[in-house]
């Protein structure tokens, strides 16, 4: 497993990943993560930028990888009324470090 604690807004959250992150993301969205995110990374990189309709999947990434480190905190909803509305896309480069830095330890042999 891989922590780190990222500032979300004026919050320092713990955030972790591994190879349990697509299963729990699988089981609290009931969507695949790793088609989800290279939709993501593949715009971003063409772009420069995060399209709107694809920013609730950093919604959702952030709530996992904090439920991962965390498992008590509250349901999503009351989690993200914490943060202000644009905290968690600015932190989207340091969650996608850490997806791709997990995602590259798992794909090591």
């Amino acid at each position: 497993m891989t922590k780190t604690t990222i500032r979300i807004g004026n919050k320092e959250m713990e955030m972790a990943t591994s190879a349990y992150t697509p299963i729990l993301y699988s089981e609290l969205f009931g969507a695949n993560i790793f088609s989800e995110m290279n939709e993501i990374i593949r715009i971003a990189g063409e772009t420069g930028t995060v399209p709107y309709d694809k920013v609730t999947t950093l919604y959702r990434l952030a709530y996992c990888m904090a439920k991962h480190a965390d498992p008590d905190i509250p349901e999503m909803r009351e989690w993200l009324d914490q943060f202000d509305v644009y905290d968690i896309p600015e932190i989207a480069g340091k969650m996608v470090d850490l997806w791709a830095a997990e995602n590259e330890q798992q794909s090591t042999p």
